[in-house]
């Protein structure tokens, strides 16, 4: 095959290549000027799709954010929290992992309805040995559940639905009234109660502080 013969096909090839190019061009431009686009709106509808794409970034983006957990807290086997909605601004708990079920000690339970919601009147000493610290409460009553105590003991009570503070988190949670004058802790919080941003370390305490302990004046003596 001579040079020239092969230049002629390259040159051809080119030509058609050329003329394709132009006629795409030209059916671009009978489009925009149809719809009276102009090069103007042209370039805003590339800036558009160009802002459309940052921002699916950022849609993306901003969803892994928010599904990155947040960081954990660790807590003690017992610790000091609050009860903001009944007004009790500190009480000890046992963070006990084994038990499912949240308990509260309370005495004087009287339920009653109010406007077709039953509703339950309660009494809480929230420090041992202060008698002298009464916190009278009333919550809405959201069950009546079946529990059995550590002791084997199976009792029917209240449950109710409040807020906890511990630290620097809030949360809500179901917790039982009951009489726990012979335990230890006058609050006991289980596991279903217990955030998942927390992290239990069974062989330490107080691990968010005892500030909350010096929430009540201390008990005077009768002279």
């Amino acid at each position: 095959m001579s040079a020239s013969y092969t230049l002629f096909i390259f040159k051809s090839k080119f030509a058609i290549d050329f003329c394709r190019f132009i006629q795409t061009i030209k059916i671009y431009l009978v489009f925009f000027d149809t719809f009276s686009l102009g090069l103007g709106a042209f370039v805003a509808i590339l800036s558009g799709l160009s802002g459309l794409g940052i921002g699916i970034e950022n849609m993306v983006s901003g969803s892994k954010a928010n599904n990155v957990k947040q960081e954990s807290i660790i807590i003690g086997w017992r610790e000091w929290l609050a009860l903001p909605d009944l007004d009790i601004q500190a009480v000890k708990a046992k963070i006990d992992t084994g038990a499912r079920t949240s308990a509260l000690h309370t005495f004087g339970l009287e339920p009653f309805e109010s406007g077709g919601i039953l509703k339950v009147k309660f009494g809480v000493h929230p420090l041992q040995r202060r008698k002298d610290i009464e916190i009278n409460c009333v919550a809405d009553v959201v069950d009546r559940r079946r529990v059995t105590s550590s002791d084997g003991q199976s009792e029917k009570r209240y449950v109710i639905r409040t807020a906890v503070a511990l630290g620097k988190i809030r949360w809500p949670i179901e917790l039982t009234l009951t009489n726990r004058k012979s335990m230890r802790f006058r609050m006991l919080l289980g596991r279903a109660a217990i955030s998942e941003q927390l992290l239990v370390d069974p062989a330490k305490s107080y691990l968010t502080g005892r500030r909350l302990s010096k929430a009540y004046p201390k008990f005077k003596k009768m002279t």
